[in-house]
């Protein structure tokens, strides 16, 4: 019997505020809280209320025999306790039947995992913990942003108790081989992986709603016959889709929650099918062979690749700014600071900045920005101004400390101290002040370098 593995990944972005140059130093709200909780709102209506609904009554029907997964990033939740907590509540109520298994992620849905492994590690514990405290869920299954995975992550991923990670079956991993199997990591043998069918996920996530698709319209029962046709030869089909799935990117007037609706009942009325969550899926079946991913993949729709969010010089810029200020922002310590230096780290905001498939945005994650270069000049500002805070909050640390030890201090030592004080000149050599001017002056650089680039390539 083969087991359809549904899992269902929530995630929200904060949307920024256009951030100019003379914002730095000036004005460090960097979100746009209007279009934050109106996309909030929005989505919990249109989406996530109705979907959450429908999953609990089909878990009631159906008494256990039909189940799912779910990941939830941080700035997801942020949101929903911000703005709309009738979603937690409903997510909650799946929770309680107990047919539901939540999968971790990194909390702010980053790419830290390439950039700082420290970093990724502190985020996906953070996470854990806020799962657990949230749902009373310890996740045994993770699931990176954008489903990213290679061999490098696996050891990691295995060290921090994982059973299982979910990842693309791209072809180029695959080769011969099915994406409807048990596989393991070959780096880390006992870290089991799950490969999503792309081609039964895109025909719900993708195409579904496309009239000039030659299978539309697509109805439950067509898609159960097609899965048990697999299933013959198959011992899990992974359906891995992005919540937004039921009622944005597939609207409501196109069947989309009828299919939901109708879906378990087609698929349990085939006699070797049946619905299990990656825990159970790991448990039952054997690992058929191990897998090598010597290069990062992720679900990216063209090449499985990461040019989506690292394919211009635009977008390794901006996140490499960003990392630099990783070390210093978690030493501070400051909750205002580590907030927005985890929110910017955002996936979503380096997408934004991709020239290759700026004019291809999903319309239920539209781009807020004119231009990838506009994005990344606000972003670069953000930056420069998360930096500018880093330092004088630096300095009033300093400050602070020679305080205390001045009153600490004998009156000759205070006496040297102060002579030091007035007369010496040190440089800070992990702290240097970026101005307006060399910020602008740098992100215009970029820009134009880009330009240059993208006209190259075009040509």
């Amino acid at each position: 019997m083969a087991a359809i593995c549904l899992c269902l990944a929530i995630h929200e972005p904060y949307y920024l505020r256009r951030y100019t140059i003379f914002d730095i130093a000036e004005n460090s709200l960097y979100e746009d809280d209007d279009r934050s909780c109106n996309m909030a709102m929005h989505n919990a209506q249109t989406c996530y209320l109705p979907t959450n609904e429908i999953l609990y009554h089909l878990i009631q029907r159906y008494k256990g025999n039909f189940r799912l997964a779910l990941s939830i990033s941080d700035s997801a939740l942020d949101l929903f306790e911000q703005y709309t907590p009738e979603v937690i509540d409903s997510v909650r109520a799946l929770a309680e039947t107990g047919c539901v298994e939540f999968i971790s992620e990194s909390g702010p849905h980053s790419l830290a995992c390439l950039y700082s492994r420290e970093e990724f590690i502190h985020q996906v514990q953070e996470h854990n913990r806020r799962i657990r405290r949230t749902f009373g869920r310890v996740p045994s299954t993770f699931r990176n942003s954008e489903l990213l995975y290679g061999n490098d992550l696996a050891q990691t991923i295995a060290q921090l108790g994982f059973s299982t990670v979910l990842t693309e079956g791209s072809p180029q991993l695959l080769g011969w081989r099915s994406a409807n199997f048990v596989y393991a990591a070959s780096v880390a043998p006992q870290l089991h992986l799950l490969l999503r069918n792309a081609d039964l996920s895109t025909d719900i996530s993708q195409r579904f709603s496309q009239k000039s698709w030659d299978r539309w319209p697509l109805t439950a029962d067509t898609f159960a016959s097609w899965c048990e046709n697999i299933g013959e030869q198959a011992d899990t089909i992974n359906l891995f889709l992005d919540f937004h799935v039921f009622g944005l990117r597939n609207t409501a007037d196109s069947g989309i929650f009828s299919f939901l609706e109708a879906l378990p009942e087609q698929i349990l009325q085939k006699k070797h099918l049946d619905f299990l969550t990656p825990k159970q899926v790991v448990k039952k079946f054997p690992v058929r062979d191990s897998l090598a991913v010597a290069e990062y993949q992720s679900w990216n729709d063209e090449g499985c690749d990461l040019k989506g969010w690292l394919g211009n010089e635009m977008q390794k810029d901006a996140i490499k700014e960003l990392y630099r200020l990783a070390l210093r922002a978690r030493s501070l310590g400051d909750e205002d600071i580590l907030r927005d230096f985890e929110r910017l780290q955002t996936s979503d905001y380096f997408h934004y900045m991709s020239t290759r498939w700026f004019s291809e945005s999903q319309p239920d994650r539209p781009n807020p920005y004119a231009s990838p270069y506009d994005a990344y000049i606000s972003y670069m500002n953000i930056v420069a101004d998360l930096g500018e805070r880093l330092t004088k909050c630096e300095e009033t640390k300093k400050q602070k400390t020679r305080a205390s030890r001045s009153r600490n201090a004998s009156p000759a030592q205070s006496n040297m101290q102060e002579r030091t004080t007035q007369t010496g000149k040190t440089a800070d050599p992990i702290a240097p002040k970026t101005t307006k001017k060399t910020a602008r002056t740098r992100a215009a650089s970029k820009v134009h370098a880009s330009k240059r680039t993208v006209k190259k390539a075009s040509s």
